[in-house]
């Protein structure tokens, strides 16, 4: 990861009110959601 990004990470993160672990969390989860079926509604 580039210093840049790091930093544009960090500026969204502070941005939405929320820790850069728990933005990048969402992201990765949004970006390979579980497809196992249990999890479905």
């Amino acid at each position: 990861m580039t210093p840049a990004l790091r930093a544009r990470i960090k500026i969204a993160a502070f941005g939405q009110g929320v820790t850069v672990a728990e933005l990048l969390r969402g992201l990765l989860e949004r970006e390979f959601p579980d497809k196992r079926t249990e999890n479905l509604p």
